[in-house]
């Protein structure tokens, strides 16, 4: 491939080249990310605005439903389930379960979190035991806040 000869590896350029490099990705990515929020606006604002089609305004006003765009949106997504679109029902569920995964996807994380700060705690205070008995085997003194320490881990894990 013959545009593979021309690409130079960033451990062969001068830190002003990588520099330079890197500002112009930053540059990009705050316009990105700019046009990205000014999208997500302009279609928050167009979903929060009043439904064009006075029928489908009635029909939600009759539901005691706000006649938005986003409104008119979820109706026509429970219409589409009811009548078997299984792409709409897909939608549906994964739109008013998102919260409780999430939270419930929260707390797995903590517990996974907490379980292994404990395990490395544990194989800390074990790595220590074996240093004090190689210590004790080469004759040194023992540290006693470390076999304390020690015997706490020993009889809470027991």
């Amino acid at each position: 491939m013959a545009n593979e000869d021309n690409l130079i590896p960033n451990s062969k350029r001068t830190p002003g080249e990588l520099r330079e490099i890197a500002k112009k990705g930053g540059i990009a990515s705050g316009k990105a990310r700019r046009e990205k929020a000014n999208l997500r606006k302009a279609v928050e604002l167009v979903l929060g605005s009043t439904v064009p089609s006075a029928m489908l305004r009635e029909q939600l006003e009759q539901l005691d439903i706000s006649p938005t765009n986003q409104s008119a949106i979820a109706l026509k997504l429970v219409e589409n389930a009811l009548k078997g679109d299984v792409r709409s029902a897909e939608l549906l569920a994964k739109i008013t379960t998102t919260e409780v995964k999430d939270s419930l996807d929260r707390k797995e994380q903590r517990q996974r979190i907490k379980a292994a700060e404990l395990a490395t705690d544990e194989q800390r205070t074990r790595i220590e035991l074996l240093k004090v008995k190689l210590d004790a085997e080469k004759g040194a003194k023992p540290d006693t806040h470390l076999m304390e320490k020690l015997l706490e881990v020993v009889e809470d894990g027991s």
